[in-house]
């Protein structure tokens, strides 16, 4: 089948009308309408002059098409499940992800807080500062993780434990997420203004989405030196931290 300007509709949403189409004949066959069943199959088997939007392909009858409405109807009604199920998931998995940066220790001597997790996101993933929320997957209640900044390339955190107990090997889960779902959006504009950059790290690891990428680090470490950064898209530690 065919669009109006004569280029050929999406497969699915031809097959979705020529189903609907064979379905038609059968009935009118099954209730005596000889003629009306030969039509409809003519009509699935033939291409059909048909207009479709741009973007999601939804379709519209045009002439000459034969009027059938339920068949119409029912193509545009699967066609636009199809293409917006299809396009918000593509768009939510877009601007989430979450991941996890095991190793860090704090060592006994009373309530103390020390430099968490900086993980890089990979670039481009989103184009606002998203909201980010920080777990640990062990010694829940006892440390304690909390934001320090955020920005659309990177966050930045410190864990603070409330009692002087020593916590080693504490995991911290994050999962980033954002509510712009609109996937042409380029990654720039003043919501990167919020910080000074004051570092900034390139992630070494070969095939990595961020390989050779500088991406600005906004905060220092407590002890003012360069922050331990984690690579968001490959998980692996970043050596490559320099000041600027």
């Amino acid at each position: 089948m065919t669009t109006l300007e004569g280029r050929p509709a999406p497969p699915d949403i031809a097959q979705a009308l020529r189903h609907a189409l064979v379905e038609a004949a059968m009935v009118a066959w099954i209730e005596g309408r000889t003629e009306e069943a030969r039509d409809l199959l003519k009509r699935a088997q033939a291409p059909a002059a048909r207009g479709a939007t741009p973007v999601y392909g939804l379709p519209w009858p045009i002439l000459p098409d034969a009027p059938n409405v339920p068949a119409d109807i029912q193509a545009l009604a699967e066609a636009t499940e199809a293409g917006l199920s299809t396009a918000t998931q593509a768009q939510l998995n877009a601007r989430y992800m979450v991941g996890r940066v095991p190793g860090t220790n704090i060592g006994a001597g009373g309530p103390v807080s020390i430099t968490g997790p900086t993980v890089s996101f990979p670039v481009g993933k989103f184009t606002t500062s998203p909201m980010v929320q920080l777990s640990i997957q062990n010694f829940g209640g006892v440390v304690v993780p909390q934001i320090t900044a955020t920005t659309p390339t990177v966050f930045q955190s410190i864990i603070r434990c409330v009692e002087s107990a020593a916590a080693s090997s504490i995991t911290v889960m994050w999962e980033a997420w954002s509510m712009d779902l609109s996937p042409h959006l380029a990654a720039s504009g003043p919501d990167q203004q919020e910080y000074e950059f004051t570092f900034t790290a390139t992630c070494a690891t070969p095939g990595c989405h961020n390989e050779g990428e500088p991406i600005g680090i906004p905060l220092p470490a407590l002890d003012g030196g360069p922050p331990d950064v984690v690579c968001g898209a490959c998980g692996n530690p970043v050596p490559a931290v320099v000041a600027i």
